[in-house]
C-alpha cells in the first residue's frame, strides 16, 4: 500500500483502538444523588460510603467512624419559630458542620432534623480524636444565628461510633450504633457527647 497505506494505518489504528476501548469500557458507578435543598447526602448514600470504608479497612489499614448530630430542643424551636425558621436554622448549621470537617468527610441529612457524618478513612482514629472532633462540631454550631431580627442559640448533642467498635462490620450497623449513642447524648444533654 505504500505511503498511503502507512498513513491510513498510522491514523486509523489509534482511532479504532479508542472507539473499541470506549465501547467496551464498563459503565461508571452512578454518583450518589445529593439532597436538593443542601447538596448533602441522604441515608442510603451515607451507608454506602461507610460500607466501602469498612470493607477496605483491612487492606488499607485506614479506619473510619460515624458521627450523629442531634439538636437539643428541636421541638421547641419548631413551636416558637415555625417550620421555615427550623429549615433555615438547619441549613445554616449544615454549612457550619461542612466547614468544620475535612473535604473527604460525607455529611448526610437524617429524618427528624439531625445530621450524620461518615468520616473519611484515616490512619489514626481513636476515642480521643473522636471526642475532640465532636467538641469542634459543637463549637461550630454554637454561635447565634440571626433570623428575622432574632438571635437563635442552638446547641447539639453528639453520638459517635468508631468503625472498629461497630456491632457488625457494615455501614448500617455503624450508623445505627452512632444514632443510639446520639439518642443517649440527647437524653443526657444539652450539649452531651456519647
Amino acid at each position: 500500500g505504500g505511503e498511503t497505506g502507512l498513513l491510513l494505518v498510522a491514523l486509523g489504528a489509534p482511532l479504532a483502538g479508542f472507539a473499541l476501548g470506549a465501547l467496551n469500557r464498563p459503565e461508571a458507578a452512578i454518583p450518589p444523588m445529593p439532597d436538593g435543598l443542601q447538596g448533602l447526602a441522604l441515608r442510603p448514600q451515607l451507608i454506602g460510603v461507610l460500607e466501602t470504608a469498612l470493607r477496605d479497612a483491612p487492606v488499607s489499614g485506614l479506619q473510619t467512624g460515624c458521627i450523629v448530630v442531634q439538636f437539643d430542643d428541636a421541638a421547641l424551636l419548631l413551636d416558637r419559630h415555625g417550620r421555615a425558621a427550623q429549615t433555615e436554622v438547619l441549613a445554616r448549621c449544615a454549612e457550619r458542620l461542612c466547614s468544620a470537617l475535612r473535604s473527604g468527610d460525607v455529611v448526610a441529612r437524617l429524618e427528624g432534623g439531625g445530621f450524620a457524618i461518615a468520616l473519611h478513612p484515616q490512619r489514626r482514629l481513636d476515642l480521643e480524636s473522636m471526642i475532640q472532633l465532636a467538641a469542634r462540631l459543637q463549637a461550630a454550631i454554637a454561635p447565634p444565628i440571626s433570623l428575622n431580627a432574632a438571635r437563635l442559640y442552638v446547641s447539639c448533642s453528639i453520638g459517635f461510633c468508631l468503625g472498629l467498635a461497630a456491632p457488625s462490620a457494615n455501614g448500617r450497623s455503624l450508623l445505627d450504633a452512632a444514632q443510639i449513642a446520639a439518642d443517649e447524648a440527647l437524653r443526657n444533654g444539652p450539649s452531651a457527647i456519647r
